[in-house]
């Protein structure tokens, strides 16, 4: 299988994106532009992990099943499934999964509860941050979601989940996403100095650091631009409001998308004390 990595472009075909590491392209009902979730096939040392089973599709697993006899030699060499977070389109394949194999489900403790009935807590594994698998290093990087991890492959490269994007943005979504948080792990994995970053969701981002260096910048441009429209209101103002002023640079038929994400800087303002929210849910500047 050839490569098809292409700056810009949403891979489609498996393919090897570094000698321990396959990229499994799985078609998804994830956010547009994207159409597709990266599902990864990682060498810890001494066997193969699945990361992010993310489509339903009996296609799908064919893809799978394909680059498992391909890369891993057979799925005797796959010893489990990490997810490394609960939205659908990166857990879509777990029942799938569970019906077929009995190899354990790797997730934080978040995820594995968000997951709920979905997850037996008999074959649940809970990982927590700096946990070690081999020679894999896991980081928990709360923002998108409560219980989002990576996974370091020792090698210089991080799988992202929906800690950075290739292709699209990421949604901060409250009340499981938070903005301080989401800050806090891009600046805590922006240290860390890795070469290149696999995301979710389209191709690679090699630089990784640059990228979430400017990721964090755009996020507190936006910041600036909420907290200035919320001041430039004379009374309390609704969320609709503030993002109408907020993301004036964002088509309003984005704006029901956009709101999310202005809800989660507004929460991040009251969180430092710069807002406060009324009882009727409008916002205020401090």
């Amino acid at each position: 299988m050839k490569l098809n990595e292409e700056k810009g472009k949403e891979p489609f075909i498996p393919e090897r994106v570094a000698r321990s590491i396959i990229r499994v392209p799985m078609k998804t009902r994830t956010i547009p532009p994207a159409t597709r979730t990266n599902c990864y096939l990682i060498h810890d040392g001494g066997g193969w992990l699945v990361v992010d089973f993310g489509s339903p599709d009996g296609s799908a697993f064919s893809m799978l099943d394909e680059a498992v006899e391909e890369f891993c030699k057979g799925w005797k060499n796959i010893h489990g499934l990490l997810l490394t977070h609960h939205h659908d389109d990166h857990t879509g394949g777990l029942a799938n999964w569970l019906s077929r194999f009995k190899e354990p489900i790797l997730a934080h403790p978040k995820t594995i509860a968000q997951l709920g009935r979905r997850l037996p807590a008999s074959r649940a594994f809970p990982l927590a941050d700096l946990d070690r698998l081999g020679n894999l290093e896991v980081f928990h990087t709360p923002g998108h979601a409560s219980g989002h991890i990576v996974v370091s492959s020792g090698e210089g490269d991080l799988l992202c989940g929906d800690l950075i994007a290739g292709l699209g943005t990421i949604v901060i979504d409250p009340p499981d996403g938070s903005m301080g948080d989401y800050l806090a792990s891009l600046a805590r994995i922006e240290a860390r100095n890795f070469d290149r970053g696999l995301p979710g969701h389209g191709p690679a981002a090699p630089g990784l650091s640059l990228r979430i260096r400017s990721y964090r910048q755009h996020r507190m441009a936006r910041d600036e631009k909420v907290l200035a429209a919320l001041a430039s209101f004379a009374a309390p103002a609704t969320l609709i409001e503030v993002t109408e002023r907020a993301y004036d640079d964002v088509a309003p038929a984005l704006h029901p998308v956009a709101s999310r994400s202005a809800l989660a800087h507004l929460l991040w303002a009251v969180e430092r004390g710069l807002a406060a929210r009324d009882e009727d849910g409008r916002y205020r500047a401090i």
